[in-house]
């Protein structure tokens, strides 16, 4: 085969990959810059629900790594309901049913101060 005929073939399947790669990372300026544009809101609110979901990554051969992922669902002072991927530190902290003011920015969670402790639940 000629090399010609070589490059012709690999530019053949080269190309979605970068256009697939290309694409993610318009995808993902476009994300950051929405972000950047969001005000920072602090509002009253309540811990109603907390979760830890474990994602694992690798294989039998390889060993595998879990992942847990924290989550915090508050209900809002409007009614909204908003939920948080955390760091496990927070999450340790806070109990459900505790209120206080809850601060993000977009879809990222950055602070819940708690006014209200809640001590008839464990969690």
């Amino acid at each position: 085969m000629s090399s010609w005929k070589i490059t012709l073939i690999l530019i053949m399947f080269m190309w979605p990959a970068i256009l697939f790669i290309g694409v993610m990372i318009f995808l993902e300026i476009r994300k950051i810059r929405k972000h950047k544009k969001q005000p920072t809101q602090t509002i009253a609110a309540t811990l109603i629900s907390k979760e830890m979901i474990p994602t694992s990554t690798g294989g039998l051969k390889s060993g595998t790594v879990v992942h847990i992922h924290h989550y915090m669902k508050f209900k809002l002072e409007n009614g909204e309901e908003k939920e948080f991927e955390v760091l496990p530190e927070q999450y340790a902290v806070i109990l459900e049913g505790n209120i206080g003011e809850l601060t993000f920015k977009g879809d990222k969670y950055l602070s819940f101060y708690i006014t209200n402790i809640n001590v008839n639940r464990e969690n």
